[in-house]
């Protein structure tokens, strides 16, 4: 019996590990980028707060 080539691509299992490697991929990004977010406002709120603090002691 001959396989159709529809049926041996659902068989064919070596796409989903690329597209899973994608998603990790796309997921490990999006935690980079809300941590570098948040940790730049806290590095800009502590320089705002020190440049305010040092302007008020004049």
């Amino acid at each position: 019996m001959v396989d159709s080539p529809s049926s041996s691509l659902r068989h064919d299992e070596r796409g989903l590990s690329t597209s899973e490697y994608v998603i990790l991929l796309v997921l490990l990004a999006v935690v980079c980028l809300l941590t570098w977010r948040t940790f730049g406002d806290h590095v800009e709120f502590g320089v705002r707060s020190q440049s305010t603090e040092m302007l008020s002691d004049d």
